[in-house]
């Protein structure tokens, strides 16, 4: 018996590469900020 997916739907099996979403790549491109080091939240935190 063979088993067949619906094209709509995707197999993950992971550890292995997984599809990612071409927004999460995009938004993996970003500089990454350290809200720790930003004066405003410093400020903030600190009172």
């Amino acid at each position: 018996m063979e088993y067949s997916m619906p094209k709509d739907d995707r197999l993950i099996m992971t550890p292995g590469p997984t599809e990612v979403p071409y927004r999460v790549l995009i938004a993996m491109t970003r500089r990454p900020t350290n809200s720790d080091l930003d004066p405003k939240f410093l400020e903030f935190y600190n009172g």
